[in-house]
């Protein structure tokens, strides 16, 4: 489906993406999971069921945050592969304390500096102008895009095409080894 239309777009152009796996897909689909690890992109968690954490008791936030580690870490089951230490909040819905629980355990909370907004229902060269338009003008950023929309899916090529044309290098977000700060390694 989309996810592999990504997969094969993202190899074809040499680059290595973050993924941010919600547990219950993770449950639903562990072959992609493990796929995507095969193919060398970095898997990081995002909760167990996209849950809102900011709206929620910091118990139930945490509890959801557990869950969906636990539900990626069995989905990519005994494969060399692992899952990094990354997270991202589902609607970019922080709070402090959350923030500092996961800072405690080593977890580092992946931000974002460009949202594609490919969840809005607009056309997939809507969505890859507009990226582009916000990434030229702060320059670099991390990128926001769900591998759950088609229009994503049908953009990326594209996208993929521009920033190699602009001179733009996509960098690996990566665990650093036996350390939870973050390394970015260019392609």
């Amino acid at each position: 489906g989309k996810t592999k239309s990504i997969l094969n777009a993202l190899d074809s152009h040499g680059v290595k993406a973050t993924f941010l796996m919600v547990g219950q897909m993770a449950n639903a689909y562990p072959d992609l999971v493990r796929e995507v690890a095969a193919r060398g992109h970095t898997i990081g968690t995002h909760t167990q069921n996209h849950t809102n954490l900011a709206s929620v008791s910091f118990d139930t936030a945490v509890s959801q945050i557990d869950q969906g580690r636990r539900s990626v870490a069995a989905a990519l089951g005994p494969s060399r592969s692992r899952m990094a230490p990354f997270f991202r909040f589902p609607y970019l819905a922080d709070t402090p304390a959350l923030r500092g629980h996961l800072a405690a355990r080593g977890i580092v909370v992946v931000d974002v500096d460009i949202d594609s907004k490919d969840y809005f229902r607009i056309s997939p060269v809507r969505v890859a102008t507009r990226t582009m338009r916000d990434l030229r003008r702060r320059g670099s950023g991390i990128i926001l895009f769900h591998d759950l929309h088609a229009r994503t899916a049908s953009m990326l090529p594209t996208f993929l095409n521009m920033l190699e044309r602009e001179g733009y290098k996509v960098v690996a977000l990566q665990p650093a080894r036996g350390n939870p700060a973050l390394v970015a390694s260019a392609r």
